[in-house]
């Protein structure tokens, strides 16, 4: 020890012996509920689980102020204790730096008190001491960043809070590079005592350093995914004790945690994260299907032969019911792809467009690359496509002329350009302003292209509010076969370039994504003012499709599975008019 510890203080480390009822207190005295079951097996994993843990929990559930909590707790315990937290970003090590400090000033947690510095000792914003501890070469609390230095600095026990992040783990050097640096958190441990290093984070990508770091490092892990899993085949024995209670009581599906979270909130979850991103992020697998590893499905396209150019139905209802396929249109998705007519369409009224859009994405003179428009047209609740293709010609004469040709066709309102190249929007405006006056607005990407693209089309696609017509795909297709090089002209189609991009691959792995960019492109400038409530009918959807699902079970159950309805069955009357 440090120094002779006080019988009082004694007293106060055998009543919070076990770190859950210490950050109960803690809880408390910054008015938070007591902890609930999942974090309390955060709690126990970080005191009682091995040398080389790793914690794998849902976004949202805390683990981080646990971390930074149990840092707190070690060092009332022991005054000889060096804690480095390692975060993800210089931000996040500030913020777990000074909200620990400020626990030490808390007038509701008087049995912290004489743990603060004294003067003379390191009290920093990303370091400091605590009174009792004897000087030494390193303080007793430290924050710092991944990638920051960290040599020379020695621990005792190691706290590596989401070290991994979408922003320093997109590439596979980005990640080699990122595993370096966590690995060299091993160097800095105090030799001849009982170090530890305590992993926490959630996957950002299906090649996520966590993977490498329990399959080949020796970081023993548990999981606590955001819903009790329906199968135990990914997670076997990695499962959380208390979830894998929850699964063995026939609760799968539901929230592993629902004081933190309930049932709709991990709903709007889902829908707003896309199926991937919470498959990966909150059910922590990154062994999903081929299927989840391609963000748009062209089942979520509503292709419809009543689109025209000057208004749309008061609502328009998807299904993917069988008999609402369509099987006379080419389909050049993933195996079992399929395009879907609507299920139900209100015609009472019909809706003016609110506004009608191009969308253009630029190309260079040189390269295969097109210069790619869409047209869409916007009513509350839907949006259009009513027109799209492609020019290979870059921004020659012939391409700014016909763009234009098709805008004044469709009386675009406003026309949205990407800017990656100055001199195209210039070009286009004098085309323009000879031809057809209209607003010219210009647009620039910043986002990583995979998730931006899947980021604006994916929640708009499993809401149901993107139509397209039937017969732009059809003149697509038809364009695509007449060309010299049909094999090759696919991959210049919307519906191609939709159904291939995938995550994790250099470019979505798509040689070309024009069309599909230009899409994106229009959908994101026009969601907002058009969609707002994008997520709550997703969520309302998913509903309908279940409780369906469940109807149709009972039903063929019921009557029996050779059964077939002769006539107007109340049945077949309510699937018509629903």
């Amino acid at each position: 020890m440090s120094n002779a510890v006080p019988q009082e203080v004694q007293a106060i480390r055998e009543a919070f012996a076990e770190f859950e009822v210490f950050g109960d207190a803690v809880w408390k005295a910054i008015n938070l509920p007591p902890l609930t079951e999942r974090q309390r097996e955060i709690a126990r994993f970080l005191q009682h689980g091995p040398q080389r843990g790793f914690i794998a929990a849902f976004r949202g559930i805390g683990k981080s102020y646990l971390a930074a909590c149990y840092a707190l707790w070690c060092l009332l315990q022991d005054y000889d204790e060096q804690i480095l937290i390692l975060s993800g970003s210089s931000q996040r090590a500030v913020d777990s730096s000074l909200w620990v400090r400020s626990l030490l000033e808390n007038p509701k947690l008087p049995f912290l008190h004489h743990l603060r510095p004294k003067p003379g000792q390191r009290d920093s914003k990303l370091s400091w001491d605590i009174a009792p501890s004897t000087t030494k070469h390193s303080a007793s609390f430290a924050a710092m960043s991944v990638g920051s230095s960290i040599q020379g600095r020695r621990c005792t026990k190691a706290i590596l809070d989401d070290a991994e992040q979408a922003n320093n783990s997109a590439s596979a050097l980005q990640r080699e590079s990122l595993l370096r640096s966590v690995m060299d958190v091993e160097a800095m441990l105090v030799p001849d005592v009982e170090s530890k290093i305590v992993v926490l984070g959630t996957f950002q990508s299906l090649n996520s350093i966590y993977q490498t770091m329990t399959g080949e490092r020796g970081y023993e892990p548990i999981y606590i995914p955001a819903r009790v899993p329906s199968s135990l085949d990914e997670y076997g024995d990695k499962l959380a004790p208390g979830v894998r209670e929850l699964f063995d009581s026939g609760k799968a599906g539901q929230p592993s945690d629902p004081q933190r979270f309930d049932d709709k909130h991990l709903s709007r979850m889902e829908v707003g994260m896309g199926a991937l991103q919470w498959q990966i992020q909150m059910m922590l697998s990154t062994a999903v299907s081929d299927r989840l590893s391609h963000p748009l499905s062209l089942d979520d396209f509503i292709v419809w032969d009543g689109v025209n150019p000057y208004g749309a139905p008061v609502k328009i209802v998807p299904s993917k019911s069988a008999e609402n396929r369509i099987d006379d249109l080419p389909c050049l998705g993933l195996p079992g792809d399929s395009w879907y007519k609507p299920g139900y369409i209100d015609e009472s009224e019909v809706l003016p467009y609110s506004t009608i859009l191009m969308s253009v994405d630029p190309a260079g003179d040189s390269g295969a690359d097109e210069t790619a428009y869409t047209v869409i047209g916007a009513v509350p609740g839907g949006l259009y496509v009513l027109d799209a293709g492609g020019f290979r010609e870059g921004a020659s004469k012939k391409t700014l002329e016909t763009l234009a040709k098709i805008a004044k066709r469709w009386r675009v309102k406003e026309i949205l350009v990407e800017n990656n190249m100055v001199a195209w929007p210039l070009l286009f405006k004098q085309v323009l302003s000879s031809s057809y006056p209209c607003t010219m607005t210009e647009v620039r990407a910043t986002k990583n292209k995979v998730e931006r693209i899947a980021g604006a089309l994916e929640p708009v696609l499993r809401s149901g509010q993107l139509i397209i017509d039937k017969g732009v795909v059809e003149k697509e297709y038809k364009r695509s076969i007449k060309s010299s090089e049909p094999g090759k002209s696919r991959q210049y189609l919307l519906q191609y370039q939709a159904a291939m991009l995938r995550y994790g691959e250099r470019d979505g792995g798509i040689k070309h994504d024009d069309r599909l960019d230009a899409l994106a492109q229009g959908v994101t400038h026009l969601a907002p003012t058009f969609l707002q409530t994008e997520t709550e009918i997703a969520i309302e959807r998913m509903r309908e499709e279940n409780a369906e699902k469940e109807f149709d079970e009972w039903y063929a159950n019921a009557m029996g599975r050779n059964f077939r309805p002769k006539g107007d069955l109340w049945a077949g009357q309510r699937r018509r008019n629903r």
